[in-house]
């Protein structure tokens, strides 16, 4: 066996690296029956609407959010898809209509364009 001086300086970094990924962890909230029905209303008001969402999700002890249309609600599986990207019910802690989604966009152009 050969002598490794710095395999334990490399170690070392991988358990800090381990263990400040495990302090920044976060459990899953337990949402009340009235959130989860008004996740559902604004999963049915969006789909129908075809208007854009911004989803707050729990996956792996983080929070992920996606923006954009539900494209699929699939009620036997639970799941909606937005974005080619499949999203189980049980994870999503918050979802929006993003109702003014490009507004501000418009308006900046509007500005630019009469200025000039």
């Amino acid at each position: 066996m050969s002598w490794s001086p710095f395999n334990s300086v490399i170690n070392n970094k991988v358990i800090m690296s381990e263990i400040k990924s495990k302090e920044n962890r976060i459990n899953k909230p337990i949402l009340s029956e009235e959130q989860i029905n008004d996740i559902e209303n604004t999963i049915i008001e969006s789909f129908t609407s075809n208007l854009n969402v911004m989803v707050s999700y729990y996956n792996n002890y983080k929070i992920d959010t996606y923006i954009g249309l539900i494209n699929k609600i699939n009620s036997t599986n639970k799941t909606i898809t937005i974005n080619n990207k499949i999203l189980y019910f049980n994870n999503i802690l918050k979802i929006s209509i993003k109702k003014t989604w490009y507004k501000p966009l418009i308006m900046l152009e509007l500005t630019m364009s009469m200025g000039n």
